[in-house]
């Protein structure tokens, strides 16, 4: 009888020890890539000194503001999200939220523009800096994309070849921003 409980003890031992472990759930949101929209020639006529380091601490700041946004929303269906930003000094900045590979509540990507917009971003010395943020969504891989469609579409609804120099981009964009960048 012991015998028997010894087996049934090992078998249970056993059957443990080869059971996998629960996997942690993927995060709702994780930046997979970031592209700097900027010629080579622009950006020592564009970034500080100090512009390095203000990017190594506002791309994660970014991501958790992201993240916290989602965690608290109905999952979308969309696998990623694509981020347009625009930066023209620390405190003026704007983002254009779109959905990858599926949909997002209308509501939802303008509640993250909102947010995003509050985090303090990088000092910028002349004109408008851009850069793109791929977003996967609960560890999905939504397909690559070099830009927001919606910048695209903004293009050709003015009759300018896409993708159009950033400066003429900007103008139909995000005209504000541009028409005091002339004062």
């Amino acid at each position: 009888m012991s015998s028997m409980r010894l087996s049934v003890l090992s078998l249970l031992i056993f059957a443990l020890a080869g059971a996998t472990p629960k996997q942690e759930a993927p995060a709702p949101a994780r930046i997979t890539e970031v592209l700097l929209y900027l010629r080579p020639e622009r950006a020592a006529e564009s970034f500080t000194r100090e512009s390095p380091r203000e990017f190594a601490r506002y791309i994660p700041q970014l991501g958790q503001v992201i993240t916290d946004v989602l965690a608290k929303a109905n999952r979308p269906d969309a696998k990623g999200i694509f981020i347009g930003v625009g930066l023209k000094s620390k405190t003026e900045t704007r983002f254009w939220c779109e959905a990858m590979d599926g949909t997002i509540a209308p509501e939802l990507l303008h509640e993250l523009e909102e947010k995003l917009a509050k985090v303090e971003g990088v000092e910028i010395k002349k004109g408008i800096v851009a850069f793109g943020m791929s977003v996967s969504l609960y560890g999905q891989k939504p397909t690559a994309q070099p830009y927001p469609l919606r910048w695209a579409k903004a293009t050709e609804d003015a009759g300018m070849q896409v993708p159009a120099p950033l400066e003429k981009l900007f103008k139909v964009i995000w005209p504000e921003a541009t028409a005091e960048a002339k004062e």
